[in-house]
């Protein structure tokens, strides 16, 4: 399906439909100069959806049982020129699919799908895109590309130029800013505020700084105490000064079995701390980690309500997780109805998808033993996106960082920071299975 309408997108989700590939080409709304009116057909019998700007292909689906819809955007109907290219209709079984790439072109093509036709053409996207939304608070803004990531710093240094633009549709997707209670965080969160708000655009942050943060695991670490901590949430409101912005509070931090009664205590006090006062300002949505699929809600809820959730926008699941979206969504629903029965109504979730492409490792393999680490045979996951196709979902985040180590978790594991040849696999195996569509590198 191809549409201009994001509500036309969210509405299909669900009903047939099972992924939103985001916005591979520019077209137009509106008759111009030059472009041709690209309509779509559509049969009953296969669910087909054809879309041409060719009158004759038109006449052709009209005798062979499409219904003509009419005009569904307009586009060069020519051949390419002005930085053009020429969108394929690729069919299978009666099917059409319409691949914006020659990467991805060749990909069906390896799969059994033949090029039927030239639908039309159009300009390829030079980047990712954010849907139009209303309803939404900072997420009806797309979220703030941070070039300081990473990801985006070895997509600048890579020389190879396969390498170049595999790293590119990483640094090219907006990811979250993980804060891990540095000194001078306050101005680094300004900084960046002050550049999002000059873009349109939204923050993400993460807080990732809770004393005895992943109970001496993989990401040891946290600041030193309840008094550190609360300090440093009060300069992280100071950096955001009530400007729009997304936080997800604590990945890992309700796991507490570590941890002793006063300790356990201890962090309960500061995570409500920290969400009751980044919530206090309005334009700032404070979504709570509350795990994931591979937890119990009856073992999450009872801790989230000692939490206190006042204020907050709602939970945010599978951060940094591999778990599929679907089964994401199956667990934050039933969250959201867990709490619903204990008084707890109106709130809301965010599903980090940037490694959940494939799902989590099959149970029983060696990956699966390292369920948060590095799990290997993994892809890329939807790029976000506010369409998701339930109302309880404001949107699909990349908030783990993809490419960024989550530890020494295998025999030759980079330790900390950037793991290249992990973030180049998880690339190429999402453009095989097509879990993302690939972003054309900037002219």
């Amino acid at each position: 399906m191809i549409t201009t309408n994001a509500a036309d997108a969210a509405k299909s989700l669900g009903s047939g439909f099972t992924r939103d590939l985001g916005q591979p080409f520019n077209v137009s709304t509106e008759p111009q100069p030059g472009l041709g009116a690209v309509h779509e057909l559509t049969k009953h019998a296969t669910g087909d959806r054809l879309y041409t700007a060719n009158t004759d292909e038109i006449t052709q689906a009209v005798d062979d049982g499409y219904r003509d819809t009419g005009i569904a955007f307009y586009a060069f109907a020519g051949q390419p020129d002005c930085g053009t290219t020429q969108i394929f209709r690729m069919v299978k079984r009666h099917r059409s699919q319409y691949p914006a790439t020659t990467d991805a072109r060749s990909s069906l093509a390896e799969s059994g799908w033949s090029e039927a036709s030239v639908a039309f053409s159009a300009r390829l996207n030079d980047s990712w895109s954010w849907p139009t939304t209303t309803g939404k608070g900072p997420l009806d803004q797309p979220p703030y590309l941070y070039q300081h990531s990473k990801a985006w710093t070895a997509y600048q240094d890579a020389s190879d130029a396969s390498t170049r633009q595999l790293l590119y549709q990483i640094a090219a997707t907006p990811t979250a800013v993980w804060l891990g209670g540095s000194p001078d965080e306050q101005a680094g969160i300004d900084a960046i505020e002050t550049k999002a708000v000059s873009q349109h655009t939204t923050p993400e942050f993460v807080l990732y700084a809770i004393p005895k943060r992943d109970c001496g695991g993989y990401a040891a670490g946290g600041l030193g105490g309840p008094s550190a901590y609360e300090s440093w949430i009060r300069q992280v409101r100071a950096g955001i000064a009530g400007r729009p912005t997304v936080v997800i509070a604590e990945p890992d931090a309700i796991g507490m079995s570590c941890l002793g009664t006063a300790a356990r205590n201890d962090r309960i006090a500061m995570l409500r701390y920290a969400v009751q006062t980044l919530s206090k300002d309005p334009n700032t949505w404070v979504y709570l980690h509350a795990g994931s699929s591979q937890l119990k809600p009856a073992q999450v809820v009872p801790t989230l309500l000692q939490i206190g959730l006042q204020g907050a926008r709602g939970l945010a699941i599978n951060v940094s997780s591999y778990g599929s979206t679907q089964k994401e969504m199956q667990y934050g629903d039933q969250l959201l109805e867990d709490l619903a029965q204990h008084g707890v109504h109106g709130l809301h979730y965010v599903i980090d998808t940037s490694r959940n492409g494939l799902g989590r490792a099959p149970a029983g393999s060696a990956d699966a033993a390292h369920s948060f680490c590095n799990q290997r045979g993994r892809a890329l996951g939807q790029r976000p996106t506010p369409v998701t196709g339930n109302p309880n979902v404001d949107a699909f985040l990349w908030i783990k960082p993809p490419g960024e180590t989550d530890g020494g978790c295998f025999p030759g594991d980079a330790a900390s920071g950037w793991f290249q040849s992990y973030a180049l696999d998880l690339v190429q195996r999402s453009l095989a299975h097509q879990t993302i569509s690939e972003l054309p590198l900037p002219r």
